[in-house]
């Protein structure tokens, strides 16, 4: 798995925590420092060390699709997952998911997740914890998963040309998804009907760069859907 993170100080301790929680034992884990400035060098060195993960430093901040890359590149496994330094993932979640990677034909997992902010508090809408239900934005898009939950088969990820690195902070992990449901179909893919992780909200985050508001699930569904739409649009021959 590839952790790729910049100036993740306040947060990456309890993402690499959640990490080392996982009741998965069979995973390697590649942590990739987009050339922090902050505390988040010395975290990361020293939970690599502590549990006998690879830890890498870029020289130069290329943004988080390249670190990603980079992690690839790096990792020998499988199968691939990622996890953005401020978000979370339950115990469960790796073991879970390479289950559903068993099943024949499916190359990409990706499954439900709650909204916290930078607390670790839940986010609320009505009273009820906030969520994205992915199961309920199908349509002959893919659905707009977020990276931190998303687990890929190596194999496939090399058969659609890998992580496209041109995209500096935003777009990257949407034209993945673009590009791996045009080669493989919705068979391909299975989004697992479990809140495995925990995306969090915060200042800083991809979120603000979006603007969006994440806890109305229609706004961020639409968006993402447009986002993967576009991408498809610019990729058809003229």
């Amino acid at each position: 798995m590839v952790v790729a993170f910049r100036n993740q100080e306040r947060y990456l301790e309890r993402t690499l925590e959640s990490v080392s929680r996982q009741d998965y034992g069979d995973f390697e884990v590649i942590l990739v420092d987009d050339a922090s400035t902050d505390g988040s060098s010395k975290a990361a060195f020293l939970m690599a060390e502590r549990n006998g993960w690879e830890y890498a430093r870029r020289d130069r901040s290329s943004g988080p699709a390249e670190a990603r890359a980079e992690g690839v590149r790096r990792s020998r496994g499988r199968l691939i997952a990622f996890l953005d330094g401020d978000d979370l993932w339950r115990p469960e979640k790796l073991r879970i998911q390479s289950e559903w990677m068993r099943r024949p034909g499916v190359v990409m997992t990706f499954c439900e997740f709650d909204l916290i902010d930078a607390g670790d508090n839940a986010l609320l809408t009505d009273g009820r914890p906030a969520k994205l239900d992915m199961r309920r934005s199908y349509s002959f898009y893919p659905h707009p998963c977020m990276t931190s939950m998303v687990m890929l088969n190596r194999q496939a990820l090399e058969k659609v040309g890998g992580i496209a690195t041109h995209y500096r902070y935003l777009y990257d992990d949407s034209d993945l998804w673009v590009r791996i449901h045009r080669r493989f179909g919705t068979n391909g893919w299975r989004c697992i009907p479990k809140q495995l992780g925990s995306y969090r909200v915060h200042e800083g985050g991809v979120s603000n760069l979006l603007k969006l508001d994440l806890v109305d699930e229609r706004a961020v569904q639409a968006r993402l859907d447009l986002a993967c739409f576009q991408r498809q649009c610019a990729s058809r021959p003229r």
